[in-house]
């Protein structure tokens, strides 16, 4: 058997004699294959635990290093080179325990020499095969295959012969295949070296791996032919440096591997964003068409049932645009591509905001909502403001959707306090956005922030929706360095939270600064109504009174229609607790309710609605008594106002640039309410032409067109026309997207309307720039103001 042994002998005389019975042979040239070294015990001992821990260490690296390959190979199973190299590490590794110091045979004694030699020799063919296979994978432009395949044959009838013949054959015949050996490390280095004048990476770190392979392997060989002894730690270390430069190679061949792949992935996302960036416009193109006209057709003499149908058509066609919104912003996040804006934005305005959209919903359905901003909420944050009301608008509307008695309440607080920029203050925001709806099931709450994802997903359920809303706030909510949560209970109620972190905040007290009113009387039969309005009463610094107070009569009364019945009902209770009739009255209910409240007249302060705004309230403390109307009821009689068209007030030669025929339909329709005749033009080239034959004020520009599109037209136009000569340009399109807004404004244009157009923001546009375009006019019309010059004479001593 093949194995190293150490032994000790106690001599008790000067001289010793050994006699070694030799019954085996090295290889087909007979004999030992080391010679026998003599020594004291511990020296010995330690040349044989040194040779043993170099065999170990290169083992345990190659067997690790190829199961760690063959992971990777697993993972990415493109790469075959990767399998090829893993595989040559592990039958490697066979071959440093079953020669040198034969660690095979220790741990297996009765292992049969010649199966232990046929696999030695073995592992010697199979070797070559791989890692000539995995070399030619790499370096496959550079090598031959014609070679590679002739040395990989040669290496194969060795390896049958290492398993067919008898052991002193197919030892001898090894003795002529190491040439060959050599013969193909020296075109390797070959190939390498032409690979290195392509600047491959991988050419010089196989330069480096093939020098110390072939540096091993030469003396490997000159000491099989007996010509030189190679060391251990020579070995050992050409070895490692082999492999790690390999190692290398595959590290680099991944990298390449993993930035094809990202970069497949970007131009995917990059793809998809088009596509449903088309599909965007080819749907909101139809659509500008569905809505338009049904505006257009609710403004004429229409019967209940036809303005019921108008209704549902024009209901119908804005969710739709909102089901397309949610699918533009779900995929902006998720491309990456969804941009911040950083501007101051006031919190408590945005919230209101946010639930002014939601009253004539709520007020049909019988429901209240209310906003509580807690002490030490700023005034102002720097944040995106858009993407504050998206979120709150969602979750405000779903718990409408979910909600069929009681309120909504949106609470904004303080969670806790940052160390913002420049020694600026910020701050963590939570916002509790609440209900008294049906609650959600605890086993399906988990669902609710999941991508496409309902609650109730069943064919039968009950509300709508792409599943797609909590998912856009979630990700809108990392965003924006916050968290997104739910706590609910089925029958009582909902509260979505979440936190917001904005690094600069406005620190100015919410304290009113000479208020006309300092003593309020809260007359309320809601619980909710009742703190919101004592919360933001004790923040402006005035003092809330429960019931009335001999001897301090209230300043300012603040009423419940619901718990009066009627005007004359509260001026009742008033008389009877001797507040005076002086007293201004603010009074809060549903929109129902303030038909008995007719006859309070000049008492009557300010009537808040559904929610009951707390700005107006504090502008109306601020004002005092002289202010009697509200502005939320519409009770102030509006300044006279020209109620000619707006046409006649601004007339404009407008341009319409629009290639589809209802879209054009629509927007001369519109235009023509408006009291406007424009001209059309069906492509950026005709706009052009039409431009160099006259002038126009205004130039509404679709931007998809055949021949010409719109930002082409607008770049030429913005090149031959000076600006003082030029048009005002106005973006029509259904492309909603950021970018587009940015690619108009970059073309040269002067403002964007995202389709489908509505007549309010046709008119505010054209009032926008028409009143700028007419006083433009003006200032060109006037004379030249004389100007005085100062003459100045210079006199000599």
């Amino acid at each position: 058997h093949k194995v190293v042994r150490t032994l000790s002998f106690h001599p008790t005389q000067d001289t010793l004699e050994f006699v070694l019975q030799i019954a085996n042979f090295h290889d087909y040239k007979g004999g030992i294959q080391r010679p026998i070294v003599l020594g004291s015990n511990q020296t010995i001992a330690r040349l044989h635990e040194r040779s043993l821990v170099y065999d170990l260490l290169l083992t345990g690296a190659l067997i690790m290093g190829g199961l760690f390959f063959l992971g990777m190979f697993w993972v990415v199973r493109r790469e075959t080179s990767i399998f090829f190299f893993a595989i040559f590490c592990l039958v490697y590794a066979y071959r440093t325990m079953a020669t040198g110091d034969f660690l095979l045979h220790d741990f297996f004694p009765n292992l049969d020499w010649s199966v232990a030699l046929r696999l030695e020799y073995l592992t010697v063919y199979l070797s070559v095969i791989l890692f000539i296979e995995y070399f030619r994978l790499v370096f496959m432009k550079h090598f031959s295959l014609k070679f590679c395949r002739f040395v990989q044959g040669v290496s194969a009838v060795m390896a049958v012969l290492a398993l067919t013949t008898n052991s002193r054959f197919y030892t001898m015949v090894n003795y002529y295949y190491l040439p060959l050996v050599v013969v193909a490390i020296a075109y390797g280095c070959y190939v390498l070296m032409r690979s290195l004048k392509g600047q491959r990476l991988e050419a010089g770190f196989g330069i480096m791996s093939i020098l110390a392979l072939f540096g091993v392997l030469i003396m490997a060989i000159a000491d099989y032919y007996g010509l030189m002894e190679i060391t251990k730690g020579v070995s050992f270390v050409g070895a490692n440096l082999f492999f790690f430069f390999q190692s290398l190679i595959i590290v680099q061949k991944l990298s390449r591997h993993f930035n094809r792949l990202a970069n497949e992935a970007r131009a995917g996302a990059k793809a998809k964003a088009q596509f449903l960036a088309t599909m965007s416009h080819e749907i909101r193109t139809p659509m500008n068409g569905v809505i338009g006209m049904t505006s257009l057709l609710s403004q004429t003499t229409l019967t209940d049932e036809q303005r019921k149908y108008v209704e549902t058509i024009r209901i119908s066609g804005e969710n739709m645009m909102a089901i397309i919104n949610d699918i533009l912003d779900f995929s902006k996040i998720e491309s990456g591509a969804m941009q911040l804006e950083q501007v101051y934005f006031n919190v408590e305005r945005a919230v209101e905001e946010v639930l002014d959209l939601f009253s004539g919903r709520a007020e049909k359905a019988g429901l209240l909502l209310f906003y509580e901003l807690e002490p030490g909420v700023p005034i102002k944050v720097l944040g995106d403001v858009v993407r504050v009301k998206q979120i709150m608008t969602n979750l405000v509307n779903n718990a409408l959707k979910f909600t069929s008695e009681g309120y909504v309440l949106i609470r904004v607080w303080k969670k806790k306090t940052l160390a913002g920029k420049d020694g600026k203050t910020g701050m963590v925001l939570q916002f509790d956005v609440s209900d008294t709806g049906i609650g959600i099931p605890r086993e399906k709450q988990k669902q609710l922030f999941r991508e496409f994802s309902q609650v109730d997903a069943s064919i039968n359920r009950r509300f709508g929706g792409t599943g797609l809303g909590l998912a856009i706030c979630k990700k809108l909510v990392h965003l924006m360095g916050g968290e997104i949560w739910v706590e609910s209970q089925e029958g009582r109620g909902t509260t979505f939270s979440f936190t917001l972190q904005f690094n600069e905040v406005s620190t100015k007290s919410r304290l009113l600064e000479a208020p006309k009113l300092h003593r309020v009387l809260i007359l309320s039969s809601h619980p909710v109504f009742d703190r919101v309005c004592a919360s933001n009463l004790a923040q402006w610094g005035l003092k809330t009174l429960r019931v009335p107070i001999q001897g301090e009569p209230p300043d300012l009364v603040i009423a419940d229609v619901g718990r009066f019945q009627s005007s004359e009902g509260l001026l009742e209770f008033l008389r009877k607790e001797n507040i005076p009739t002086s007293v201004p009255i603010v009074i809060w209910g549903r929109e129902k309710s303030y038909s008995g409240f007719e006859e309070l007249g000049e008492q009557k302060l300010l009537a808040l609605h559904n929610p009951p705004s707390m700005r107006s309230l504090r502008e109306a403390i601020l004002q005092g008594p002289v202010r009697r109307l509200s502005p939320q009821n519409n009770e102030k009689k509006p300044a006279a106002q020209d109620e000619r068209p707006l046409g006649e007030r601004l007339p404009l030669s407008i341009l319409v640039a629009e290639d589809n025929p209802i879209n054009l339909q629509l927007i001369m329709f519109l235009l023509k309410k408006l009291g406007y005749t424009a001209d059309h033009a069906g492509n950026g080239k005709e706009a052009i032409e039409a431009l160099l034959r006259q002038s126009y004020d205004i130039i509404l520009m679709d931007v998809q067109m055949p021949e010409m599109d719109g930002l082409s037209a607008t770049r030429e136009i913005v090149r031959r026309f000076p600006e003082e000569d030029r048009p005002v340009i106005i973006a029509m399109t259904a492309n909603a997207m950021a970018e587009d807004r940015a690619a108009c404004l970059e073309a040269g244009m002067n403002d964007y309307a995202s389709k489908p157009l509505k007549p309010g923001i046709v008119k505010e546009l054209l009032e926008k720039w028409g009143t700028h375009i007419l006083q433009r006019k003006r200032r060109d019309e006037e004379p030249p103001a004389l100007v005085a010059q100062d003459l100045v004479v210079e006199h000599e001593g």
